[in-house]
């Protein structure tokens, strides 16, 4: 801990001769090292900036995250403490601070900050307002705090904002309280939505098939598959099917695909239905026939992982490795992590994750992983 004190204090000697002098521009220079994962260089800059001038409740709250995520902890809890002791009803605060308490694993305590950091005056609501609801409302439906939810995504459907992804969000939470009727009051109004999607309809398929609502999910599916031939739908007829779990279908339709894409999509999906023998067949295949890319390797990672052969998913991530696609190089390195964890290698997958997300940032699906690992290591 003292370690990381010296550490800041010298990058804040460094970049008071060398940086910026205006206080904004030190703090975006926070903002910008804590999005890239850059956790301790954020804390030094959002410090430079309160020396230069530009103190108050939302910085400290940015500091203590900050601090938080460098392992800091005395010195997070310090910042926060002050953040509130300046801002105690700030809305920003009071969402940092339920991420704050959200990554410490106190959900409840999370949740409480969520719900007073949104206004329900939606006449006076800033497009960050907007933002911050819709943020909450997402937290509130993953931890099944459903009605809480509900509110929130009428105030966002009433100021019209991404109406058809809040009407379908709205939808799943009725589900979720197993009120079918009142569901499919907001999946209806998504017909009359241009943005809506296939993909929309594969959910509300996925959802009500799941409720016991037999009939009600065929319907929406034939919604959905109507969608498929629509001109630039970004979803195939085969791929349709084979997110519906209706693979013999899926695989019918996916034996015609001559492209690497349709192949690599019917090895998906007789992974998904269990096919792993097949699966295999055709990345064997696609690879004799001189497809060796970083994306085939990447798939074939993934149903290693999968079937449990990790002396094998070693191998290929190897070979992934040697590739220049950044893209695919993002996803192997998350399959990384996942391959290191099922190997119980906690320690190494941290190392990874940290890697990670100093090099791409955070996404929930990270952030899941990393209160994961901060957990599984210290058991």
């Amino acid at each position: 801990m003292k370690r990381t004190g010296v550490i800041l204090a010298v990058l804040m000697v460094i970049l008071t001769l060398y940086g910026c002098k205006e206080p904004l521009e030190s703090y975006n220079k926070g903002l910008t090292a804590y999005e890239e994962g850059r956790y301790s260089d954020a804390a030094a800059s959002y410090l430079l900036a309160i020396s230069q001038g530009q103190d108050g409740g939302k910085i400290q709250a940015d500091l203590a995250l900050a601090y938080l995520r460098s392992g800091d902890t005395e010195a997070a809890e310090t910042a926060l403490e002050q953040a509130f002791s300046l801002s105690p009803e700030d809305p920003d605060v009071l969402k940092k601070a339920g991420i704050y308490c959200h990554l410490s694993g106190d959900l409840k305590q999370a949740l409480e900050y969520y719900q007073r950091s949104v206004t329900s005056d939606i006449h006076h609501m800033s497009q960050r307002d907007l933002e911050t609801c819709a943020y909450v409302a997402s937290i509130e439906k993953q931890y099944e705090c459903y009605e809480e939810a509900l509110r929130l995504y009428n105030i966002l459907i009433e100021a019209v904002y991404y109406p058809a992804e809040h009407e379908l969000l709205a939808g799943e939470c009725y589900l979720g309280l197993n009120q079918i009727d009142a569901a499919c009051q907001y999946f209806d109004m998504l017909a009359d939505r241009p943005e809506t999607s296939p993909v929309y309809y594969l959910r509300i398929y996925k959802g009500l098939y799941a409720a016991g609502a037999y009939s009600k999910a065929e319907q929406y599916f034939e919604r959905g598959l109507r969608l498929t031939d629509a001109e630039n739908s970004p979803i195939s007829k085969a791929a349709y099917y084979a997110d519906a779990e209706k693979y013999e279908t899926a695989m019918e339709l996916f034996r015609t695909e001559e492209t690497v894409q349709g192949q690599l999509a019917f090895a998906r999906t007789l992974q998904e239905s269990g096919r792993y023998e097949e699966a295999e067949e055709v990345f064997v295949k696609l690879l004799q026939n001189g497809n060796d890319t970083a994306e085939v390797y990447n798939q074939y990672l993934m149903l290693k992982i999968r079937e449990g052969e990790y002396t094998e998913a070693f191998q290929l991530l190897t070979r992934i490795k040697a590739f220049k696609d950044e893209d695919v190089l993002k996803d192997a390195l998350f399959n990384e992590i996942v391959l290191l964890e099922d190997t119980r290698d906690y320690e190494a997958a941290y190392e990874r994750l940290t890697a990670y997300m100093k090099k791409y940032g955070s996404t929930p699906a990270v952030d899941r992983e990393y209160r994961f690992l901060k957990r599984a290591r210290s058991n």
